[in-house]
């Protein structure tokens, strides 16, 4: 069997409720790991669902508010996920409006641990910061 580049179904409201993955494209999914990180990206036309292979059994997700994506503001990001060596699960960004936007990342909490201050930290210096937030997700 060939990978499929995509699978579509056609659900109703209700059944999006309870959506599940079919089989055939489970079979193609070859990660070594139990642990998944399931994201939804919503938007007023559309959902976006990743599903992504994790090692451990907790995910930091750090939101970061701030005034501007710059070059600056992205290098200083990049920076930081380089010093700290920060094993990033998924990052995005976006600018609502003039003035309002935002970084994410979902780092996996490895055996020695976040230091969750020390991000808090490290991020809040980044000079287009805004505010900091952290969220710990565990597996459910």
């Amino acid at each position: 069997m060939t990978n499929m580049l995509s699978k579509g179904l056609l659900l109703t409201r209700e059944k999006l409720k309870s959506i599940t993955v079919p089989q055939q494209v489970l079979d193609q999914f070859t990660a070594d790991t139990n642990n998944y990180l399931v994201i939804f990206n919503p938007r007023s036309d559309n959902l976006k669902i990743s599903i992504i292979p994790c090692r451990t059994r907790e995910i930091l997700k750090v939101l970061v508010h701030l005034t501007e994506f710059s070059p600056q503001t992205v290098k200083n990001i990049a920076d930081i996920i380089y010093d700290l060596k920060i094993s990033t699960v998924h990052t995005s960004g976006i600018c609502f409006h003039e003035k309002e936007c935002a970084y994410e990342a979902y780092i996996e909490m490895d055996k020695k641990g976040t230091i969750m201050n020390t991000i808090k930290d490290k991020f809040s210096k980044i000079p287009q910061c805004k505010n900091v937030d952290l969220e710990i997700i565990k597996i459910e």
